[in-house]
């Protein structure tokens, strides 16, 4: 079964919120548990961080279950940008490149991987069958 971009803009929620929060959204030990809170449970936002309701907005959009609602469903990505999450971003000067990144990591060459986790760069290398 072929996916579209919306499981994109999931993905990008699931990685906003390990990036506010530390763990990926509806995270538990056992697998099974968090399989299922994933297809049911609802999103909470720890209240040990301090997440704008910005910020919660838009990662409830992006981490909804319902396609059709889904921040950014339908190849929309206009809807993510005009989110207030977004408010003071300046698209245009991102597009011509006149944002100076906050870090700019130190890059040897094209095939360098010494930013990446060694416990990542060790394991082999395998390609997922196809159906």
């Amino acid at each position: 079964m072929a996916h579209g971009r919306a499981v994109d803009w999931w993905s990008l929620g699931t990685l906003m919120y390990e990036m506010f929060t530390g763990w990926p959204p509806f995270y538990d030990k056992n697998i099974r548990t968090m399989m299922q809170k994933i297809l049911h449970a609802s999103l909470v936002f720890p209240d040990k961080f301090e997440i704008s309701e910005k910020a919660k907005s838009m990662m409830e959009g992006l981490l909804s279950r319902k396609l059709e609602e889904r921040l950014g469903a339908n190849n929309d990505h206009q809807k993510i940008m005009e989110h207030p999450f977004y408010e003071k971003m300046d698209w245009d000067a991102l597009k011509r490149r006149e944002i100076k990144p906050p870090f700019l990591p130190k890059v040897k060459g094209e095939t360098d991987i010494g930013n990446f986790d060694k416990g990542f760069t060790k394991m082999p290398a395998r390609l997922t069958p196809e159906a």
